[in-house]
């Protein structure tokens, strides 16, 4: 396999094949369109994950942690365990949808990616990082509105 600047390959469909320069355009802005629509879906799925995080409460028992108390001393039992709530099960019913739905969008643009096409893994690429640069400030305005201007919590990586 290598990169090529050919315009009739498959994506991803049999249907799917551009045969003339305006197919081909309208092919290259939807892999890149595709790639925002996933970066958009990404950044609903780290909203979604702060808004169902649990909030840190301060520890009410008499065993709380300090520089006194052994790291071996024995901690109180967990409190009981409920199911979740409907509201709950909502929740995960949401964010597994959302993970199927991210899961289908990135393997179908790996796999344009794959077709090796240079306009398509370009409009992907490209696609990706603008994505990106929409979405980050939407996750920061979230990350201080949700999680608190003063918090030591972050997004991870």
């Amino acid at each position: 396999m290598y990169f090529h600047t050919g315009i009739v390959d498959y994506v991803l469909f049999q249907g799917w094949v551009p045969q003339t320069n305006l197919q081909y355009a309208f092919t290259v802005i939807a892999c890149f369109l595709l790639a925002i629509v996933y970066e958009g879906l990404q950044a609903w799925h780290v909203i979604l994950d702060m808004r169902l995080a649990p909030k840190a409460r301060p520890s009410s028992s008499s065993a709380s942690t300090d520089s006194t108390t052994p790291l071996t001393a024995p901690r109180p039992p967990p409190a009981s365990r409920k199911l979740p709530s409907l509201d709950g099960w909502k929740a995960v019913l949401l964010r597994g949808t959302l993970r199927m739905m991210s899961a289908t969008l990135v393997y179908a643009l790996m796999l344009i990616v794959m077709t090796y096409n240079v306009g398509l893994f370009l409009a992907t690429v490209v696609g990706l990082g603008v994505g990106s640069m929409l979405t980050s400030p939407v996750i920061n305005y979230a990350e201080r509105s949700l999680v608190g201007a003063n918090s030591d919590w972050e997004l991870c990586c």
